[in-house]
């Protein structure tokens, strides 16, 4: 078996619909439509041990939800977060442009930027906590 370790953009979704159940059905009408172009289903390295390593996606928690969701179609041995942790992989571009529109303010952008350099899962809650004391407008809506 060769592997190229290729860097693929495999398709293009746009979509009008911003909750994690819209991203599962999304992914999973993808995945379906993927097995009746190439009369293959998709496989992933973390499932079928060949196919699709990673994904690579902004922080959008509705999306990465979705797609958890939509792997634990695949393989209900592991829960959808536990699928997340194989295979998603953040895109801190995306990450900043996103923050960037926000109207929180300034302090409350600090602590969301230490987000993906915290070391642990705890430091990652000791980090939302704080968000969440800030009580900025519209910071429930990032949970």
């Amino acid at each position: 078996m060769y592997y190229h370790h290729l860097i693929l953009s495999f398709c293009r979704v746009f979509t009008n619909v911003f909750t994690a159940e819209g991203y599962h059905r999304l992914f999973s009408s993808l995945f379906q439509v993927i097995y009746e172009v190439s009369g293959q289903h998709i496989k992933f390295q973390h499932i079928h041990k060949e196919g699709i390593g990673c994904i690579l996606a902004d922080l959008n928690s509705a999306q990465a939800k979705g797609l958890g969701l939509a792997l634990h179609d695949l393989d209900h041995e592991r829960d959808w977060e536990t699928h997340l942790t194989f295979i998603f992989k953040s895109c801190l571009v995306h990450f900043e442009r996103n923050l960037h529109h926000k109207a929180f303010e300034k302090n409350t952008k600090n602590l969301i930027r230490q987000i993906p350099n915290a070391s642990s899962k705890d430091e990652v809650n000791i980090l939302l906590q704080q968000i969440k004391d800030t009580n900025d407008d519209g910071i429930e809506g990032i949970y």
